[in-house]
């Protein structure tokens, strides 16, 4: 199974490859200004640790996904939640790839933007849309698209929400989703926050463990999950999608204190990034897009290793 987090700014799109199946978990798509606004910078001016730093212009996902995966549609596209950073694009992408299946909470759907995008899930929401099936699991669902028990199809776990433990907020209310490849699991984290991942901790610690963790919130506080529930999760790496965030609100510290600064990346500093799981609980190929940090990768990976195992 193969994980590629793009470097979409202050959104997040992760393509999912299974194998024969592939799917989109949110979508960001930058307009041509915006993504000129991000220059490249040199490596003597640049560190990881940099919350406000930048590295490429934002990747266009609808590109990345023709240039990249090919011209297979999704079999599934998950919208963490109806934030405006993770549906941008949605439109043209169900117009140039297509979908099989959508899932989204819609426990806030009311705070959907009313623009194309926002429009375009309405409709496949309500049903109004042929060719695209809309399901809502939650955690306690039953779902023949879970995948729960059959070896042969794409185990995804939904760990949040709940149709007992509702949210306040749509970040909140964000899908938090588990994918398990045999040992090794991905856990990305839309916009979730502190109070889902205690309530998890405290409920369901066991499904907190994973191999690969795709940050919250785009690597802010307000996505940080805590010192406790990151010990307990120990994942071997924290893939961060992130552009240009204040330090005050930067959580990159926080995983370099409690993880160390190897078990973690950014795709401001790194571009998009590209990790294949094996069944074991490990990393089998790791790489990103900016060469000289490429050129680092298989040594982090041995000390993220080291750190992880104690």
């Amino acid at each position: 199974m193969k994980i590629h987090v793009l470097h979409v700014k202050n959104g997040q799109c992760v393509i999912v490859d299974h194998g024969s199946r592939k799917s989109l978990v949110d979508i960001h798509k930058l307009s041509e200004s915006e993504r000129a606004e991000e220059q490249e910078v040199s490596e003597e001016k640049f560190s990881k640790s940099s919350a406000g730093g930048y590295v490429y212009r934002a990747t266009n996902p609808i590109s990345y996904w023709t240039d990249v995966i090919g011209n297979k549609s999704a079999f599934r596209t998950i919208i963490t939640h109806p934030d405006k950073d993770h549906i941008t694009g949605i439109d043209e992408f169900l117009d140039s790839i297509g979908t099989i299946n959508m899932w989204m909470p819609t426990q806030h759907i009311d705070t959907i933007p009313d623009n194309d995008d926002g429009n375009r899930i309405k409709k496949i929401v309500n049903g109004e849309e042929t060719g695209v099936k809309f399901i809502e699991p939650k955690r306690d669902s039953d779902s023949e698209f879970f995948g729960t028990g059959n070896a042969d199809w794409d185990q995804i776990q939904i760990l949040h929400p709940t149709s007992f433990h509702e949210s306040e907020s749509a970040n909140q209310g964000s899908y938090l989703i588990k994918i398990h490849h045999g040992k090794s699991s991905v856990i990305i984290g839309g916009d979730t926050g502190k109070e889902t991942f205690e309530w998890l901790l405290d409920k369901h610690p066991d499904d907190l463990k994973c191999t690969v963790f795709v940050a919250s919130h785009h690597g802010r506080q307000t996505g940080w999950p805590g010192q406790d529930v990151m010990e307990h999760m120990n994942p071997l790496m924290v893939l961060i999608p992130k552009g240009k965030i204040p330090s005050k609100d930067s959580a990159l510290g926080n995983y370099a204190r409690v993880l160390g600064a190897d078990r973690y990346l950014t795709t401001s500093y790194a571009g998009n990034i590209r990790v294949e799981l094996n069944k074991k609980d490990d990393i089998s190929s790791f790489e990103c897009e900016r060469e000289f940090v490429n050129k680092q990768l298989s040594d982090v990976l041995e000390k993220a290793r080291r750190l992880r195992n104690g």
